[in-house]
């Protein structure tokens, strides 16, 4: 007992860094409306961001939900190239559950409910198999690997067992269907079409999805460098000679020097 005591004594004085690095800009951490990290740091077109995050994650539970959190870090945030995690010693360590807002793996191939399809990875794969049979004629057998592995590459954006698990779940009975079958076409030519629309339709309305949410990230931004230049402690981020330090403003709201430099120009 004294052992167990002792370590969880010291487990309470520690905190876990969460180090992300990555190429490109970081504007979803607003979109998404996440703490601001506690440190940032930019070289070029190579960004490092640090949250200090509440606890050790030393349960099986524990670790789970953080790597959760991380998986759903690089869906939020394009370019992240690599993440870390490190114990150490620090104080007001920010609660995972300040980070629900990021995507999720399941938000991100959501489809419209008023589709007759409903779901875009059972329908893509399906498909997917029918232009395989309409290639290489009806009898013909598609590896099963080749297919799990254009399914993981094309849907799969974690390495979160889960997901993984879901798709290769749909992989395995679309191609135990066709196989039971013969490796027959299962569907007739105006289906076929329907699908190829649906899959268009979707796509689509994703990307029309990221359009708006481009802006919005643009319009949280511009907002965010306004607000401190127009503030009462406004006078804090100019230099000497009068102009913006554009480094502390950076640094203080969490945006690239260049998206700071480019709404500076604009205001």
């Amino acid at each position: 007992m004294g052992i167990i005591t002792y370590k969880a004594e010291k487990i309470q004085n520690l905190d876990t860094l969460l180090i992300l690095k990555g190429v490109g800009d970081l504007e979803g951490l607003f979109e998404y409306n996440l703490p601001t990290p506690n440190n940032y740091k930019r070289n070029g077109d190579r960004y490092e961001i640090e949250y200090i995050l509440d606890g050790v994650f030393w349960t099986q539970k524990g670790v789970d939900y953080l790597n959760d959190i991380i998986l759903r870090f690089t869906l939020t945030i394009e370019g992240i190239q690599e993440t870390q995690t490190k114990v150490i010693k620090a104080k007001h360590g920010k609660k995972l559950r300040e980070f629900q807002n990021l995507e999720s793996l399941k938000s991100r191939l959501k489809v419209p409910n008023h589709n007759k399809f409903g779901d875009a990875v059972f329908w893509w794969i399906k498909l997917y198999i029918e232009d395989y049979i309409k290639k290489a004629g009806e009898g013909n057998i598609l590896p099963y690997q080749t297919l799990e592995d254009k399914a993981l590459n094309l849907f799969l954006n974690t390495g979160k067992k889960r997901d993984i698990g879901t798709i290769r779940a749909k992989c395995r009975n679309v191609w135990n269907w066709y196989h039971k079958r013969g490796w027959t076409s299962g569907l007739y030519e105006k289906k076929y079409k329907d699908l190829r629309e649906y899959l268009e339709r979707t796509k689509m309305t994703r990307t029309e999805n990221m359009k708006r949410i481009n802006k919005q990230k643009a319009d949280n931004t511009k907002r965010k460098v306004l607000s401190v230049i127009t503030g009462m402690f406004a006078h804090e981020y100019k230099k000497k000679n009068g102009e913006w330090n554009i480094a502390k403003i950076s640094k203080d709201i969490g945006v690239s020097r260049n998206s700071v430099y480019k709404y500076l120009q604009q205001l």
